[in-house]
């Protein structure tokens, strides 16, 4: 990775795309033409995606949203508590707005992927492991929802863990116990914070996951698992604590040792340990947390990080000081707009999907003529499954096209 320096106060990206292998090279910051074709894309989008104008933008969405999320936290306990419906149609709605189109970009990350071997034939590759994929993890809820559960805690965990930072700071503790510890305490939170400090209502969500494809009555499933999901409870916080702490010592050498990125570790980093868990912890609603959580914090992030990733596609574009949040937003919303055909098709195969497991004694039509009765648990069952299956190939995508070369 080229040091941020490099870039100056001005890039000029121009993509060539040429069946041969051309020369890459970048000049001084002086200088100010990056010249690369489209096998160099990737690499060079990198780059910029981790340069000056990328973590502007993200220091500030972290400044924003934890003060946002503090609010957020002192205000939700203190307003009447909403029913299940109401809780599970904000997941959804945001889920849709925000969620899905975060991994709807997983199309371009796989053409950067396959594209510079495969060429034009890269989606003849692409699409079938991807949905495979997807298959799989819903054919292991369908068949061992135990399995499934376990299945989604931990790549969830780890997609998390290794998430949203940009790399000039996810590099700082260059690997070692400082680095599993960050994984860890960004990872965990999610589910373990609720779980403990939320027993009864996690139980029953739990309960509801791992009742999946069954008849099987809820109250017999949250007893029978009510026990070891309190042990269970109790070992993840005691791991959460401890990597917490750890990862909190790690940035306190990190300030020290680079006291002049001091604000952006704090705030892009650290902040995030310490609000988000005390997010959890104060909002009871699993709904509520998880939907600001994934939406507004994890997707938000990603979205924009594919615009800065996939920024290097607009011919003969300008980055300068002046413009370059501009530029930001702009191929964000280029991209946002390419998203939606396959944000939509996942929303109609989700609702199909809903309308049979409602009732798998009748037919689709029949349930569309005679407008099936809402139910927020089977919602909740399809939201969450329909978000396990996808998330270990987007887990897969998105670790591949970062360790990239």
């Amino acid at each position: 990775m080229m040091s941020l320096d490099y870039w100056g106060d001005l890039l000029q990206l121009t993509t060539k795309a040429s069946e041969e292998k051309s020369t890459k090279f970048l000049k001084s910051s002086n200088e100010r033409i990056l010249p690369f074709d489209v096998e160099y894309n990737n690499a060079i989008a990198k780059q910029i995606a981790n340069g000056r104008w990328y973590e502007k933008w993200y220091h500030n969405h972290s400044l924003v949203m934890s003060a946002f999320t503090l609010i957020f936290a002192v205000v939700i306990p203190l307003l009447p508590s909403p029913t299940h419906s109401v809780q599970l149609i904000w997941l959804t709605i945001v889920v849709i707005l925000f969620g899905l189109p975060h991994g709807a970009f997983d199309w371009f990350l796989g053409r950067a992927i396959l594209f510079p071997k495969f060429k034009d034939n890269w989606s003849l590759l692409f699409v079938p492991i991807y949905l495979t994929g997807t298959a799989i993890i819903f054919f292991i809820w369908n068949n061992s929802p135990s399995f499934g559960v376990i299945l989604f805690f931990i790549t969830s965990v780890v997609h998390f863990g290794l998430g949203d930072l940009p790399e000039s700071l996810e590099k700082l503790n260059q690997g070692g116990i400082f680095q599993v510890a960050d994984v860890l305490s960004r990872g965990l939170f999610v589910w373990t914070v609720p779980l403990f400090f939320h027993h009864s209502n996690s139980v029953r969500s739990v309960s509801l996951l791992l009742s999946f494809g069954s008849d099987q009555d809820l109250t017999v499933v949250m007893k029978q698992h009510e026990e070891i999901l309190s042990l269970l409870s109790y070992i993840l916080m005691g791991v959460l604590i401890i990597s917490t702490m750890i990862s909190l010592l790690g940035d306190l050498k990190l300030c020290i040792q680079f006291h002049h990125m001091r604000s952006k570790i704090l705030i892009g980093k650290t902040s995030e340990i310490v609000v988000l868990p005390l997010m959890f912890y104060r909002i009871p609603t699993f709904s509520i947390s998880f939907g600001l959580y994934f939406c507004f914090w994890h997707s938000v992030r990603h979205i924009f990080l594919l615009g800065a990733l996939f920024e290097s596609d607009d011919v003969n574009q300008k980055v300068t000081e002046k413009n370059e949040m501009f530029s930001l937003w702009s191929s964000t919303q280029q991209i946002l707009v390419l998203s939606v055909p396959i944000t939509a098709i996942t929303v109609v195969l989700g609702f199909f999907f809903y309308l049979n497991y409602q009732s798998t004694a009748s037919s689709i039509p029949s349930l569309i003529s005679t407008g099936p009765s809402f139910s927020s648990d089977k919602l909740r069952q399809v939201l969450f499954v329909g978000l396990s299956s996808l998330t270990l190939p987007h887990m897969i995508v998105t670790e591949i096209y970062q360790r990239m070369p």
